[in-house]
């Protein structure tokens, strides 16, 4: 992965259906090959953690290799 990251907080609403508009300064940094493509999940502490996709296939890829450790 590389080392690309967001710090910090910024405050949005929520429309009528309860979605919100990505800051456009954000949206920059997740653009890879031209396109927006992108993951959102529930982070540490109630936050939304955002990666790019090619973050999370790796993510994805990572947790599957060690799944075979924890065996029930």
């Amino acid at each position: 992965m590389s080392r690309f990251f967001f710090s910090g907080s910024t405050s949005v609403k929520l429309d009528e259906k309860n979605r919100f508009v990505l800051p456009q300064s954000m949206r920059y940094g997740l653009v890879e090959d031209g396109e927006l493509k992108f993951t959102i999940a529930l982070g540490l502490g109630g936050c939304l953690a955002i990666y790019r996709k090619s973050d999370i296939e790796k993510i994805v890829q990572r947790f599957q290799e060690k799944q075979h450790v924890a065996k029930f």
